[in-house]
């Protein structure tokens, strides 16, 4: 009785261990072909971008069946172990893999977007800066030229004003010395007229007219 509670337990031993065998079997079989999956799909994303209409299929899944040593058990009603429902549907299941839906571009900012911002300030206050500097030098330059300006216009008037002043000292000039001579003459005329009548009245008394005397005047 010993013999056979213990040739049971070699038995459930042996069908255990090869139980766990062919399910470690099935797992690294499902990583291959997992593995395999995302290779093909990985290639089949440079055709889709191509070409659109190009779809890549996968072939079925072949899966090694269990040897008769792996499905030996010591119960006399079970002849194998049963295999998981998720199993047997990856087994049977296959079919054409969906285009890959296009990238989304993460919230979370990449160092590109941080060097980019960072760039972009850099560059903003860099000009801002420039152009404060224009408007700074533009702002001096057009003081400048107002103040000369007003400083020519200052020089202006007082030139202007030098002009004036001599202009009248020179018309007042004009005027004293043509007033002089129109006095001089006016004078000259009156003693010259007065020498006309002194004579005319001789002549009257006399009766005789005035020996006109061709000779040289010295003045």
């Amino acid at each position: 009785m010993n013999e056979d509670y213990d040739s049971k337990d070699i038995e459930f031993a042996t069908a255990v261990a090869s139980a766990a065998f062919a399910i470690r079997s099935k797992e690294e079989t499902d990583l291959q072909y997992q593995k395999k999956k995302r290779e093909s799909m990985e290639a089949s994303i440079t055709k889709v971008k191509s070409r659109k209409d190009d779809t890549a299929a996968f072939a079925p899944r072949i899966t090694r069946p269990l040897s008769k040593k792996e499905t030996q058990t010591t119960n006399p009603g079970q002849s194998s172990i049963k295999r998981p429902m998720e199993q047997e549907k990856r087994e049977s299941v296959t079919g054409i893999p969906k285009p890959p839906a296009p990238p989304r571009r993460s919230l979370i900012p990449s160092r590109a977007d941080v060097w980019e911002r960072n760039k972009m300030e850099r560059i903003s206050k860099r000009y801002l800066k420039i152009k404060a500097s224009i408007l700074a030098w533009e702002n001096e330059k057009k003081m400048h030229a107002k103040l000369h300006m007003e400083k020519k216009k200052d020089e202006l008037e007082r030139k202007k004003a030098l002009f004036q002043q001599y202009y009248h000292e020179n018309i007042a000039r004009i005027d004293q010395i043509a007033g002089g001579a129109r006095a001089h003459l006016e004078e000259k005329r009156k003693r010259e007229e007065k020498k006309a009548r002194e004579t005319a009245n001789r002549i009257r008394s006399t009766g005789r007219l005035p020996v006109t005397c061709f000779c040289f005047q010295y003045h």
